[in-house]
């Protein structure tokens, strides 16, 4: 059975994601202000699907029999609702003309031993490994769907949101490849402008 303290520490984690998926919210509205994109073209699918697993969630909450799917459907949300904010989000940031930060991510590649060009090369020349590449690509789905279902109803609540914070984290740094610390200044004066 889940304690009331672990019920609260996880319930103050899944507040602080759902700020971080705000600040994204946030930072795409100032992005779509700023310059000329639009949202056109938006897939309707997770448009819909991420809000709606958020509403059946706060609504299983309410419930006692409800709890276990309830978190699992609302790290769903917080997940599915980053995703539509940040990648509308990088978009605006490559048209913004933000330097690539790919040498750098490569540069602590080969800090941790990861040289990945060779890999590259020894797999371009068995094709018949691409078939094997792409289905272990694919597996990456695995834990994103698999781990919030396992935690959330198992009842490891806090485990859960800290799986869902280092999600939306790792998304930030993926998409911050486009935007060094450094950069953020001078994108913040560009915007005012």
């Amino acid at each position: 059975m889940v304690g009331h303290m672990e019920r609260r520490i996880a319930s103050r984690l899944q507040l602080i994601n759902w700020s971080l998926v705000a600040g994204c919210a946030l930072a795409l509205c100032i992005g779509l202000a700023v310059t000329t994109f639009t949202l056109e073209g938006l897939i309707t699918t997770e448009v819909l699907t991420a809000p709606a697993l958020a509403v059946a969630g706060l609504w299983l909450m309410r419930r006692g029999w409800g709890e276990r799917p309830a978190f699992t459907m609302l790290a769903f949300a917080q997940m599915g609702c980053f995703v539509i904010f940040a990648v509308p989000l990088s978009y605006i940031g490559l048209g913004a003309g933000m330097p690539l930060q790919d040498a750098r991510f490569a540069e602590l590649d080969r800090l941790l031993g990861l040289d990945w060009p060779p890999y590259f090369h020894f797999a371009m020349a068995r094709p018949e490994l691409l078939l094997y590449a792409k289905f272990l690509y694919a597996m990456i789905l695995v834990p994103a769907f698999g781990v919030p279902v396992v935690l959330g109803l198992t009842g490891q609540y806090i485990r859960l949101q800290q799986f869902v914070m280092a999600s939306i984290l790792a998304l930030c740094v993926s998409d911050c490849r486009l935007l060094p610390a450094w950069e953020c200044q001078k994108f913040c004066v560009r915007a005012s402008l």
